[in-house]
């Protein structure tokens, strides 16, 4: 068992003085409230470690007074470097007094992950030397691990030495788990660091390092304002929500489409490009903590388009491409599989049914159970019908977006909750707080009994956020335990070659979807005809179950028409005429209509609908106007 600590805590951290004002070791500086150091020493104390190196030079004796004897549990010996030794010089003085296996940890990093997992890594691969790596933030001025499938570290890129290119976005988290062996290639009395000096050492001599990668709470706080992210973190909690084992909400995203522009077999690195705002959105998950897992389909390995060094290249340029604006992805799952044969240099390996194929949700489920993803607190984010399905097939939440392939085909027995612009207006939604909406969910809570299944009518001007708030609505009540089922109800308009002469009604099909919610209230199935916007006829049906359901949520223009049950919580949702027009020409656009035409059909339907549907606001019990603010 692992039982001996070394903190090292020497350096004069420059970066720091703005806070320090250079009277303070950084070790010293509270993350809320409490020293990181004494933050660190609870953690080795947690798993049971006895004795402690902690290597000081700048301010020593205020690091020694401030600790004092408060782990008593921990014997704690103090290094004094009389002259600046880098992170490892230190260690050389201490060589006869480490026999067995010791843990190094950072002084400025402020940490709470599973030692006992991580050192588990180490004596499971027989390492010299295993180190934890995560993604991060900011790559540009972190020290690279590189490493081949297998996790074994093949190559150390320091910070200040890296040739430019493009990179894995895969850093030390300045944790590393080592072997007295490591200890030959630290020399006496010389300033030198792991990952420049010993660590190349090590690989040159043959010895063998690990990557133990984790998503866990490892931060440097070595600027003013990482320190004040890391405070806010700790106060929240998130350290503790980030723990190994602790189920966690994720982001799903597809690639192509997405995160980069859409190219029919994306094959070579050079024509990968981001669409615009997708590396702010996926920083913006990323501050609010979710994990950013992508998943996607990659036939063309299949198809013998291009090769694995291909899409490894193609890989390290999207994630060079995020960091370079501060945002990375926890982690990439693909599937290289195909099951149609015919192609020119195929590789027959590959062309086979398999369960990873989108829209089988195989992918989803190996990344929940390797990265503790709690799937029903989850969204699934993609531009095409093998995204939802997929998604539905997981039990996760399905967002579309207009990019890429936009959404255009609905095949299958799954839709999107939403449709959204882009990647952006996804993140802004997702990070985002809507006071309004909150308040309502708290209202449903409170209303619904127990063994009750109950309806929630939401009906508005077209375009007025009806459906992100039915959207918002489901998050919500998921993350609180409740098994909300959304109803789209322009499933039951009528296709275009039957609406001449139609009653605003008959044209919402009001009657059949009166109907199917009673049906759906006493919990019978139901398959509705399915509209489909683009084709705008019925040839999207779709099933939906409410056995699992003790709550409806059904939204569309007529919702609130006084045919349908009045005994559900009616809900009007208002919006101003400015925002109304802009988002029908959006979604008009979308819908491939010509620009010119788009105007005399809003004030077409702004004169047939909106009169009509006003009206229904008074029979409303509550009229929403989003309180949405994003924090993305």
């Amino acid at each position: 068992m692992t039982d001996t600590a070394i903190i090292i805590a020497g350096g004069k951290g420059t970066r720091m003085h703005p806070v320090t004002g250079d009277r303070l070791p950084k070790a010293l500086l509270p993350i809320a409230d409490i020293p990181i150091i004494v933050r660190q020493l609870d953690l080795f104390q947690r798993y049971g470690y006895r004795r402690c190196f902690i290597t000081a030079g700048h301010l020593a004796e205020q690091l020694q007074q401030a600790l004092g004897d408060r782990h008593q549990d921990i014997a704690i010996h103090y290094l004094i470097e009389h002259k600046p030794l880098g992170t490892a010089g230190a260690l050389a003085s201490i060589k006869r007094q480490l026999d067995d296996d010791f843990v190094v940890l950072y002084g400025d990093v402020a940490a709470w992950f599973d030692l006992e997992a991580f050192t588990a890594t180490h004596h499971r691969y027989r390492s010299d030397a295993t180190l934890v790596v995560h993604p991060n933030d900011h790559p540009f001025d972190s020290d690279f691990v590189q490493t081949d499938p297998q996790g074994i570290i093949t190559q150390l890129l320091p910070k200040n030495n890296r040739p430019p290119g493009d990179y894995n976005n895969l850093v030390s988290a300045a944790a590393y788990c080592m072997s007295p062996a490591a200890l030959q290639h630290i020399a006496p009395d010389t300033k030198q660091d792991f990952v420049a000096d010993v660590f190349p050492r090590m690989l040159a001599a043959g010895q063998r390092l690990v990557a133990h990668v984790t998503r866990e709470y490892l931060k440097d706080t070595g600027t003013p304002q990482r320190i004040q992210e890391v405070d806010a973190a700790y106060r929240a909690g998130r350290h503790q929500q980030w723990f190994r084992g602790v189920p966690r909400a994720a982001v799903f995203l597809d690639r192509d489409g997405v995160i980069n522009r859409e190219r029919d077999h994306l094959r070579s690195a050079t024509d990968f490009t981001l669409i615009e705002g997708s590396a702010a959105a996926i920083r913006a998950l990323n501050k609010a903590g979710l994990l950013v897992v992508v998943v996607t389909n990659q036939p063309g390995l299949a198809k013998g388009f291009f090769s694995h060094r291909d899409l490894a290249a193609i890989h390290r340029r999207m994630e060079t491409a995020l960091g370079a604006e501060g945002a990375y992805v926890d982690a990439i799952y693909h599937c290289p599989h195909h099951p149609e044969r015919g192609f020119e240099g195929e590789v027959k390996a590959l062309k086979v049914h398999c369960g990873c194929r989108k829209p089988s949700p195989g992918m989803l489920y190996r990344a929940a159970a390797e990265l503790d993803i709690d799937l029903s607190q989850s969204v699934m984010v993609g531009d095409s019908w093998r995204d939802t399905r997929a998604a539905a097939a997981a039990g996760v939440l399905s967002l579309g977006v207009r990019t890429g392939y936009g959404c255009r085909q609905v095949l299958g027995p799954a839709k999107e909750l939403a449709i959204f612009d882009d990647l952006a207006e996804v993140a802004k939604w997702v990070t985002g707080v809507d006071v309004g909406c909150d308040k309502l969910v708290a209202r449903v809570i409170t209303n619904t009994q127990p063994g009750q299944r109950r309806l929630i009518l939401i009906g508005g001007a077209p375009r007025a956020g009806k459906t992100s708030l039915a959207a918002s609505m489901v998050l919500r009540l998921r993350k609180l335990g409740k098994r909300p089922l959304r109803v789209a109800l322009d499933d039951w308009i009528a296709p275009l070659h039957q609406r001449e002469g139609l009653s605003l009604a008959q044209h919402f099909g009001v009657t059949a979807v009166a109907a199917a919610l009673a049906q759906l209230v006493v919990g019978k199935p139901i398959v509705s005809p399915g509209y489909n916007p683009i084709s705008q006829q019925h040839d999207a049906p779709h099933c939906y179950d409410p056995c699992d359901a003790d709550i409806i949520i059904a939204d569309g223009v007529m919702a609130l028409s006084p045919s349908i049950d009045t005994k559900a919580l009616r809900i009007f949702v208002a919006a101003d005429e400015r925002l109304l027009r802009q988002r029908f020409f959006r979604y008009y656009q979308w819908k491939g209509v010509p620009a010119e035409a788009i105007k005399p059909l809003f004030d077409m339907r702004r004169a047939s609908e909106w009169p009509t549907v006003k009206q229904s606001a008074a029979v409303a019990d509550v009229v929403y106007t989003s309180s949405y603010q994003s924090t993305a």
